[in-house]
């Protein structure tokens, strides 16, 4: 039995490696000549899993403090921001095939003071562990980011790698299984300037990044209007 629990550990592993990528460290990068934005990122969050026949699905969040260094136009931008990650994830117990979108939403400042706001989500699919006995996994995805300054507003695109630990706790809910867990991310990506066309609020990112971002709003909005 505890093999099978710690199983089923392995791909909610890699649900809670994309809260980690919501939070996004500066420590020990190097300048960098050309548009650059790379990161590692740390955070800690809590799964609920739901079981089906193949499946399990989880329900993450996260609080995120994050950190970052965004090289544009041969200027370099420290930023720090705190925010939430949250979102829905499912995963193959039998593949470890991974399926998750975790939206990310903060706000925080630059070294001078001025206001920064980061929005956007990351992409989690697919998880490597080491067996099946390990509550550790190292997962890996895509992320994509707005990030607006007073100096201007870049959409940054690009990979995450990186791994995650946890543990099972009493659950909340008795019909349910749940994890806490903290992981590390690195990101790499590329920053491009933007600017919205037609009234749009968001740049042009995956159907299913945007979809989810919406359900997200919509929620939110029913929550506030009760």
């Amino acid at each position: 039995m505890k093999k099978h629990l710690w199983s089923l550990a392995l791909p909610t592993l890699a649900l809670i490696c994309a809260l980690a990528a919501g939070s996004i460290s500066a420590g020990g990068m190097s300048a960098e000549c050309s548009d650059s934005f790379r990161g590692e990122a740390d955070a800690t969050g809590t799964a609920v899993l739901w079981f089906g026949v193949q499946d399990v699905t989880a329900d993450v969040t996260a609080d995120v403090s994050l950190r970052a260094v965004l090289s544009v136009a041969g200027m370099q931008i420290p930023f720090t921001a705190t925010g939430r990650a949250s979102g829905t994830g499912k995963a193959n117990m039998q593949t470890l095939a991974v399926d998750a979108w975790i939206i990310v939403d903060g706000q925080g400042k630059t070294e001078s003071g001025a206001a920064v706001t980061v929005r956007g989500g990351i992409s989690i699919t697919a998880l490597d562990a080491a067996s099946t006995t390990s509550t550790s996994g190292r997962g890996s995805g895509r992320f994509y980011l707005l990030i607006a300054t007073t100096t201007g507003t870049w959409t940054v695109e690009g990979d995450a790698t990186g791994g995650a630990a946890g543990t099972f706790v009493v659950p909340d809910n008795p019909q349910t299984m749940q994890m806490d867990a903290a992981g590390t991310f690195m990101l790499t990506g590329e920053p491009r300037p933007w600017h919205p066309a037609n009234g749009s609020a968001l740049p042009d990112w995956p159907e299913a990044l945007l979809a989810e971002m919406s359900r997200q709003a919509g929620a939110s909005g029913n929550d506030a209007g009760e």
